[in-house]
């Protein structure tokens, strides 16, 4: 398969998505990544909920649902570091008292919400939030 001739494999609700292995081998080699590096991305929902987002362009309620999805995924990363991150004297937010974990989370699940897009949600059914 070649990018002129991209194959439509996956069908979540009413929208397509890339065949996810033909990136994940084209993301894989322009990044050079090992392998271990290329089966984490692969096997990431974060990464494939990324890749979707710029074929919904034409739809602002859905990119703006995803993207509220994303940040709640970033600040669940943060919280989960909070010892790391202390540990290992690295800046972060929610650590540093810049973020405010609860107003953010409870605001981002409002925003989620309120949203009446079902594409992005299968991300919640396959990845519990604390393992991010």
């Amino acid at each position: 398969m070649n990018d002129t001739n991209l194959a439509y494999s996956y069908q979540i609700n009413e929208w397509k998505l890339p065949e996810w292995n033909y990136l994940v081998n084209e993301i894989s080699n322009v990044f050079r990544f090992s392998d271990d590096e290329k089966n984490r991305f692969e096997n990431s929902y974060t990464a494939r909920l990324i890749a979707s987002i710029p074929f919904e362009a034409g739809n602002k309620e859905i990119i703006n649902h995803g993207m509220n999805i994303l940040a709640l995924i970033m600040l669940e990363g943060y919280k989960n570091s909070i010892n790391k991150d202390k540990t290992h004297n690295v800046y972060n937010p929610i650590l540093s008292g810049a973020w405010n974990y609860q107003t953010i989370k409870n605001n981002l699940l409002t925003e989620i919400n309120k949203s009446n897009v079902p594409n992005f949600d299968w991300i919640f059914t396959k990845t519990p939030l604390n393992l991010w």
